[in-house]
């Protein structure tokens, strides 16, 4: 089900030559190569966009230049193109691979299906080698219904490779390293607590000190009234709640603060869980930001016989 992100981490120290189905760990990564001796792909190499493990296509030995192939197979069936927006991330990492007709990432609605060409990778990494650069937001089901596609139980997406020398440093000095394919579905209703904005760590303690939060619209609905609580304990045990009037439309935030004070005067650690309580919100674990502040509590005034700093700010 969507969201889904593919880091690859089950993946075993594995090295595979030659064509292989379903390799160990992530069953739904296949490695199609031309050379069956010398196409290459390899799942501990360290470099990773996150975790220990990201997928490594080269040829070993050098020779002859050939073509890599990564294809990874998912169940979409669940999700049609025509009502749900899907979008997809794929972290890669060039290692002086020269750009080649294969060098690319593309998708298909079914495994039978014409091969749709998203982006030359070259372009997403500007040829710059050893850097890690992400595809963001790629609109799948635009991609699927621009040529009369749509998602199944065996939709694809495949990363290729074309050269014909190893990967043997971050920089150096042929193949291509993806990490964690993402997919993420945005709905028509979904808003979400992204920050607090105050207080802020550290801030003094106050009397009647008050909670503002950052409010984000998820979905493609332009939303309005939206609710919003938060439940505070540790320094104090209290609940602070109000409604964001908007409208917000469509990618945007706002700032909220909350209805009503509290006492954080004698400082202390601030437990904070601020969530939006939108009917009709189709993603709810979205929904709810967790944070702890370190509020500094306001001690008595000192005898001085100058300035004194006894709480900054």
């Amino acid at each position: 089900a969507v969201p889904f992100c593919q880091d690859f981490e089950a993946l075993p120290d594995t090295t595979i030559f030659g064509n292989y189905i379903g390799l160990p760990g992530v069953r739904e990564l296949d490695f199609e190569t031309q050379d069956q001796s010398s196409g290459r792909m390899r799942t501990a190499t360290g470099f990773t966009n996150s975790g220990l493990r990201a997928v490594t296509m080269d040829r070993n030995p050098n020779g002859v230049t050939i073509v890599n192939y990564g294809i990874m197979t998912y169940n979409m069936s669940a999700y049609d193109a025509n009502n749900d927006q899907i979008l997809m991330d794929l972290s890669i990492m060039e290692h002086g691979d020269e750009p080649s007709n294969q060098d690319s990432i593309w998708v298909r609605g079914c495994d039978t299906c014409t091969w749709i060409d998203v982006i030359d990778w070259n372009i997403l990494t500007g040829n710059t080698n050893g850097v890690l650069f992400t595809l963001n937001d790629f609109n799948v089901s635009n991609a699927l219904l621009g040529q009369g596609q749509n998602f199944s139980n065996s939709f694809q997406v495949r990363v290729g490779q074309e050269d014909n020398f190893p990967a043997s440093s971050p920089t150096g000095s042929d193949g291509v390293s993806f990490d964690d394919l993402c997919f993420e579905l945005v709905l028509d209703s979904n808003v979400a607590v992204s920050d607090l904005i105050a207080p802020d760590q550290f801030a003094c303690g106050d009397s009647a000190m008050t909670l503002s939060v950052e409010v984000i619209n998820n979905g493609t609905d332009t939303i309005s009234n939206i609710p919003v609580e938060a439940q505070l304990t540790g320094l104090v045990t209290t609940t602070l709640s109000g409604t964001l009037p908007g409208p917000l439309p469509p990618g945007e935030v706002d700032t909220l603060v909350l209805s009503g004070t509290f006492n954080s005067y004698a400082g202390g650690i601030l437990n904070i869980t601020a969530y939006t309580q939108l009917v009709g919100d189709l993603l709810l674990s979205d929904d709810t930001l967790q944070t702890v502040r370190t509020l500094t509590g306001v001690p008595q005034a000192p005898q001085v016989d100058g300035d004194s700093v006894v709480c900054i700010g």
